[in-house]
């Protein structure tokens, strides 16, 4: 499996963390992959055989071209067939902001991309499935991106808010988060729900789980116990309550298996 991050053009990224592109041409089919949450939505094309996506005891095939919200709960894929994927990774508040629709609205839901963008987001679906190289999928998507530039609406307190959560590693009170930016606790809450599609609380706590997974990676050796310590959690039900939350599986059984996708997906904060 072959992972690819390409950085968007200046323009794009106040809105836009990366482009990524995610190639296997001959995946094991019997292989379940588990997505967790980031707090990023994305818009993803599937060039190759689109995965199916786990709902209830069922898989479900996917859409060619799909936008997932920001979701709150692992996602369960399983491949079909050669996996081919170029996908946009927003920053939190980027989607919003560089479309001027509401995240909210979207929120642990996924759509295919003529629902979400009408017939023009189709007739670049069908461009970018139909191109012969990466470099010609991204210029498409990229130029497509552009267009909307000058209808996009950012909210420049939106990314130094993010920012600041981040800075806390996902600790803080709404409260003070309102009192450094001379806002109101509601228009935090208001904000970050239209905006982000998520509340600042938990956008917080998985700022933390992201970390919490980053820093394993990065040191096998670290105990869960250091670990839940080192990102903030004071008690061990609070760190495994969030582990279930996300993934789906307690912090001992997360690191257990093998997270293919999700590994490469991790938040490095």
């Amino acid at each position: 499996m072959i992972y690819q991050e390409v950085a968007p053009r200046a323009e794009l990224r106040p809105f836009i963390k990366c482009f990524w592109i995610l190639e296997d041409p001959a995946p094991s089919c019997e292989a379940i992959e588990r997505v967790v949450p980031d707090g990023r939505m994305e818009m993803i094309f599937q060039y190759g055989k689109p995965f199916e996506r786990r709902t209830g005891e069922d898989f479900v095939p996917q859409s060619s071209g799909v936008i997932t919200g920001q979701i709150r709960s692992p996602v369960v894929l399983r491949a079909t067939g050669s996996i081919g994927i170029l996908a946009v990774r927003f920053h939190p508040h980027g989607f919003s902001s560089l479309l001027s629709m509401p995240s909210k609205s979207l929120t642990d839901n996924l759509f295919s991309i003529e629902d979400v963008l009408g017939m023009g987001g189709k007739a670049v679906q069908e461009r970018i499935l139909n191109a012969n190289t990466n470099q010609e999928r991204i210029h498409t998507l990229e130029s497509y991106l552009l267009s909307y530039l000058p209808k996009s609406n950012l909210d420049s307190r939106l990314p130094a808010i993010v920012g600041q959560i981040r800075k806390m590693n996902g600790i803080f009170e709404t409260e003070d988060l309102a009192q450094v930016f001379n806002i109101s606790t509601r228009q935090v809450e208001r904000i970050f729900r239209d905006q982000v599609g998520l509340s600042p609380n938990t956008f917080g706590r998985l700022t933390r789980f992201q970390s919490a997974i980053s820093m394993k990676l990065s040191d096998h050796s670290l105990s869960l116990t250091d670990l839940s310590q080192a990102v903030g959690y004071y008690d061990q039900s609070h760190f495994i309550k969030d582990f279930r939350c996300f993934s789906g599986l307690t912090p001992r059984q997360y690191f257990t298996e093998v997270h293919r996708m999700a590994d490469f997906f991790t938040e490095n904060l």
